[in-house]
């Protein structure tokens, strides 16, 4: 996803990076603490390792939110459920953004008042995708193959 648009990705990743600098440093200090006890105990090198890249891949997902997954669209093109970016006042009206979307009123109103909003676009089942590929490592990892082969 960052391909696309990578200069806007770019310039996202940095200024997050900018933002969030204490957080990196507060995890590169305890994963290098955690490979450090690596040489006691293996497991904590490993920690250690996922403490250090982390942060990382959380920036990565935030930039690539903020950039690709924020799109303006007109109001004909709004449904239900929809993400709103920002909370839009429509008429005297404020419409905050929530989990659940936009309503069909919400839409109405918007409609009336405004051209154009900015929603947050999402991909569809994505948190299934992940809890099913998570049991399938625990499933294969601990032996349990219930009688399926792999």
């Amino acid at each position: 996803m960052g391909a696309i648009n990578f200069r806007s990705f770019k310039k996202e990743f940095d200024a997050q990076i900018i933002k969030n600098k204490k957080l990196i440093y507060f995890s590169m200090t305890l994963g290098l603490v955690l490979m450090l006890f690596g040489f006691v105990e293996f497991l904590a090198f490993y920690f250690g390792i996922l403490a250090f890249i982390l942060p990382y891949f959380y920036l990565y997902a935030k930039s690539v939110d903020e950039v690709c997954m924020v799109k303006k669209v007109g109001v004909g093109d709004l449904t239900e459920g929809d993400w709103l970016y920002r909370d839009v006042k429509a008429g005297r009206k404020l419409i905050k953004k929530s989990w659940g979307g936009l309503s069909k009123e919400d839409i109405k109103l918007i409609q009336r008042n405004k051209k154009w909003i900015v929603i947050r676009q999402g991909i569809p089942f994505v948190p299934v995708f992940l809890i099913s590929f998570i049991m399938l490592l625990y499933v294969w990892f601990c032996g349990m193959n219930f009688g399926v082969l792999f």
